[in-house]
């Protein structure tokens, strides 16, 4: 790796860094830190390797490359104030990233190949075989006292236009993620959702869904089925009475 750096000290200290690695391409800092030890700053960083970062943390749901941007402030009295006083904005922009280990592609087609109950409850064995591509894009997450808000976002994955809402505290490097479908032609996707939660060394996915409304509509669903059936009989038996008839 490597790392330049220049210091300059008059009322305040002015920092600027730039270092490269084996994780990541460019990294660049510029902070102010005054005589209370509050630090104003802005980093910014190029092609993130996220597979690599997450080898050496033990998290392996994600890989590709990741750029990002802060501009924040926090204090710097020691490593927990740092980290749990940090607030500012952090803009991503995601290049070739995976999803490791849930194909919300196959999820959103066994969920429209729904049929009954039983088809409901094989769900689970099918959404956590295979990957998600995370299409090229930005998002904005806000950090407020060293938690990182990702707000109702809209995102692509693979090709499946979903709604995400995310929140990463820092300090407990805990994460819960809900992702869901969002396909205003189909009530029954809208009603299912990812969870991802726990310490992101041991993060537990769960398929969700509303029981009640699913259901229902499962029902609804059948029913129409059901009288598609009677009528198409009827139908049938009604053109054999007929053809009977002019014999």
């Amino acid at each position: 790796k490597k790392v330049e750096a220049e210091l300059s000290k008059k009322n305040n200290l002015n920092i600027s860094a730039n270092l490269n690695s084996n994780f990541i391409e460019k990294l660049t800092v510029k902070s102010k830190i005054n005589k209370k030890k509050f630090s104003t700053f802005v980093m910014n960083a190029k092609n993130l390797n996220i597979k690599k970062v997450n080898d050496y943390m033990g998290f392996s749901r994600l890989s590709g490359l990741l750029n990002f941007s802060i501009k924040g402030n926090t204090y710097v009295k020691d490593k927990n104030s740092i980290l749990k006083q940090l607030n500012g904005e952090l803009k991503l922009n995601t290049r070739n990233m995976l999803i490791n280990d849930l194909n919300l592609t196959k999820l959103k087609s066994s969920i429209l190949d729904i049929k009954n109950i039983e088809d409901l409850l094989e769900l689970n064995k099918k959404v956590f075989k295979g990957n998600t591509s995370i299409k090229n894009q930005e998002m904005s997450v806000e950090i407020k006292n060293g938690n990182l808000k990702l707000p109702k976002t809209d995102i692509l994955l693979d090709d499946n236009k979903i709604t995400v809402t995310g929140l990463y505290e820092l300090a407990p490097n805990n994460i819960n993620i809900n992702l869901k479908y969002n396909d205003g032609n189909n009530k029954l996707l809208s009603l299912f959702n990812v969870n991802l939660k726990g310490n992101i060394k041991n993060i537990q996915t769960s398929l969700d869904y509303n029981k009640e409304k699913t259901d229902q509509l499962l029902g609804d669903m059948l029913e129409k089925k059901m009288k598609k059936v009677i009528k198409d009989k009827l139908d049938n038996k009604f053109n054999d009475i007929i053809e009977n008839l002019l014999e």
